[in-house]
């Protein structure tokens, strides 16, 4: 692969972890919302601790995902 057509497959790369990313932030999101409007009704604790664990998956995700994207900058 020349340097030019790494840069341009990097950029590709880049840019769908880039929406990737945000996929996982908007989830994240919601979850929060989701979690927030637990506290306001009668507290299931089962339920609390499933939304509690997606939404630490969630955020997990788009970190791990925003440092591959700081490395892709890097490259390019």
């Amino acid at each position: 692969m020349t340097p030019e057509e790494r840069k341009i497959y990097n950029f590709g790369l880049l840019k769908l972890k880039e929406d990737e990313a945000y996929k996982w932030g908007s989830r994240a999101a919601r979850l929060k919302e989701n979690l927030t409007s637990l506290l306001n009704e009668p507290f299931n604790v089962r339920e609390f601790k499933t939304v509690s664990d997606d939404l630490a998956e969630a955020i997990t995700k788009r970190d791990e995902l925003k440092k591959q994207i700081d490395e892709l900058r890097k490259e390019i």
